[in-house]
């Protein structure tokens, strides 16, 4: 959304010839590209252009990538500047602000890659708790039986505990949570080796195995959130018809060679 919202700023730049100067910021979970590419056609506030979930570029590239790429609604190009970070550790990535209320450390802003794709399910992802996005769960949820499966996948660099919350009313953070004041079954994730996770390969995975587990209580929300969310109806598409996920896994390695190829004309460190 960041994004979004500095294309709006970008293209009332370009539209009444306004210079706009970007103070360029690191990317807080460093260069790795990861994730389908977006369709066009499902662009939304919360993913408007054919980027992956996991693009690895900056503010200040990405502002390049628009502008260069004719991604801006306006007949001219943004008088852009973009004023280059000094002395970051392009590798490393970096934490400093929570750039979310929802998301207070690198951790959280890790696993929320993937986790936020449970916001177009019925599944809670743990708004309304202490650590929203590192536990998910539900009043219907046999929380044990899933944490087991989820633990046999043997994921890289993560482990699954049960779990039981309540989520409430947090002001400025979760006001209208998932199953406010209800008692969820759930699943906590602890993370063990934050290089080698795959968050958006693992939350996949929980919504497929929940589906299994629960194929008359989990659903997508008909509101097709998780459309906008992935960045296409490939997901969806795949987990209700079945189909293996390795056919999903496979087409985001084609995005990511694609993607990797455009983006070289834009990096600036």
């Amino acid at each position: 959304t960041y994004i979004s919202t500095l294309t709006y700023v970008m293209e009332a730049a370009a539209d009444f010839n306004i210079p706009l100067i970007i103070l360029d910021r690191p990317n807080p979970l460093g260069r790795k590209i990861d994730g389908p590419i977006l369709d066009i056609k499902y662009s939304s506030f919360v993913g408007m252009h054919p980027i992956p979930i996991r693009h690895g570029m900056t503010v200040g590239e990405i502002a390049l990538m628009m502008n260069g790429e004719g991604w801006i609604k306006s007949d001219n190009i943004v008088d852009l500047k973009v004023v280059k970070i000094d002395g970051w550790n392009k590798e490393m990535g970096y934490f400093s602000i929570p750039p979310s209320p929802n998301i207070p450390n690198y951790i959280t802003s890790l696993i929320y890659n993937g986790m936020c794709l449970l916001e177009g399910t019925n599944l809670s992802e743990g708004r309304g708790t202490d650590t929203p996005f590192l536990l998910f769960g539900a009043p219907w949820l046999n929380g044990y039986k899933l944490t087991s499966i989820l633990n046999k996948l043997n994921l890289p660099g993560i482990k699954f505990e049960h779990s039981m919350f309540k989520p409430v009313r947090i002001r400025g953070k979760a006001d209208w949570p998932k199953y406010r004041g209800e008692m969820c079954q759930g699943v906590r994730i602890r993370v063990l080796d934050d290089n080698k996770i795959d968050p958006i390969k693992m939350a996949v995975h929980i919504i497929e195995e929940t589906r299994v587990l629960h194929p008359n209580e989990f659903v997508f929300l008909e509101t097709n959130f998780i459309d906008k969310l992935y960045g296409s109806d490939s997901l969806k598409s795949n987990i209700l018809s079945k189909e293996s996920l390795e056919v999903l896994f496979s087409s985001w390695q084609e995005d990511k060679v694609e993607f990797s190829r455009i983006k070289e004309k834009y990096l600036l460190y």
